[in-house]
C-alpha cells in the first residue's frame, strides 16, 4: 500500500493493526516511507509513534528519504528508539532494511 501527504499518518494506525491479520508468520512488518515534511501535513510525532507502536506484534517502521535541514533527524529522536531511519541517499536503502530485519531477528531470540 502507498499512501501520500496528509493522509500517511492518519492511514498507518490502521495497516499495522491488519498487517498481522493476513495470515500467520513468524514475524510481521509495515515499512513507511516518507519524506520527513511531516509539519507539511500537520502531523505530530506524537501521534506517528502511536501508530508505529499500535500493535505490539508488528514492527512498524519509518524510513525517512531525504530531509530539508535537520528535519528528519529530529523527528528520528522523537519517536521511539530504533524505529525511524534517515537516508539522505537512495542507495543506502538496502542497508537500512537489513539493518532493521537483522535488530528484529536478534531482538526474537
Amino acid at each position: 500500500m502507498s499512501f501520500r501527504g496528509p493522509r500517511a499518518a492518519t492511514l498507518t494506525a490502521p495497516v499495522v493493526r491488519p498487517a498481522r491479520v493476513a495470515g500467520r508468520a513468524d514475524e510481521y512488518f509495515v515499512m513507511i516511507l516518507s519524506d520527513a515534511n511531516l509539519d507539511q501535513y500537520g502531523i505530530k510525532p506524537a501521534d506517528l509513534a502511536k501508530a508505529l507502536t499500535a500493535d505490539e506484534r508488528v514492527n512498524a517502521y519509518i524510513l525517512f528519504i531525504g530531509s530539508i535541514r535537520d528535519q528528519a533527524a529530529k523527528l528520528t529522536k522523537a519517536l521511539p528508539p530504533g524505529r525511524a531511519f534517515v537516508c539522505l541517499d537512495t542507495r543506502e536503502i538496502p542497508k537500512i532494511m537489513q539493518r532493521i530485519f537483522t535488530s528484529t531477528m536478534l531482538k526474537g531470540m
